[in-house]
């Protein structure tokens, strides 16, 4: 009984992820979405150097276990949580310095967020499938932006470069823009059939 529970649960969970990023995307601009397809993308690497089993998952989702799939649906939640915390302390004191909270700062971390978001509603599929349609959706809203990726990278360097000075530290050595263009290919076969 108590599995029954967990497991509606976890389906409930991972429904409101999709359906929520989802109305997010569809209700902002094209760039924003180039954002999250481009930050997401970054995610995607650096996910998959820290969890082998990553770059696997994403692309043959239907391929593993349930179970196998909520902990890493819950690890890359863990993160994103982690980070909302992090960027609502870091608001709260700028706050307390006296400072505004730029709308560019509050892009950012929506952008970043959401682009979590991308790889929990894909791994969503395989947890509860009939979700499927939906994720197919949000990933042709993010492809369908991708002739902005050129536009919403620059933004996104000069956003983390405004954000690092304001912190009282240097711009960091970014990807190089050709280099992230080329990361921005990723699309989900489990998609690509019926839309291609």
């Amino acid at each position: 009984m108590f599995d029954w529970i967990k497991k509606k649960g976890e389906n409930a969970k991972v429904w409101a992820c999709v359906d929520i990023l989802k109305r997010d995307l569809e209700m902002y601009e094209p760039i924003y979405r180039a954002k999250v397809l481009a930050m997401a993308n970054v995610h995607r690497l650096q996910s998959s150097a820290m969890m082998p089993e990553f770059s696997d998952v994403i692309r043959n989702t239907y391929d593993y276990p349930r179970q196998q799939l909520i902990r890493l649906y819950d690890e890359i939640e863990y993160v994103r949580n982690t980070s909302k915390i992090q960027q609502s302390q870091m608001r709260a004191n700028i706050k307390k310095m006296g400072g505004d909270i730029q709308d560019d700062i509050k892009e950012i971390h929506k952008v970043t967020n959401a682009s979590l978001e991308v790889w929990m509603t894909l791994i969503a599929c395989g947890i509860k499938p009939d979700v499927r349609d939906k994720v197919r959706d949000i990933w042709v809203l993010l492809w369908n932006s991708r002739h902005l990726l050129p536009q919403a990278i620059d933004q996104l360097i000069l956003f983390f470069n405004q954000g690092t000075q304001l912190m009282g530290g240097q711009p960091a050595d970014n990807m190089d823009k050709d280099e992230w263009l080329k990361i921005c290919d990723f699309f989900p076969e489990q998609f690509s059939k019926s839309l291609f």
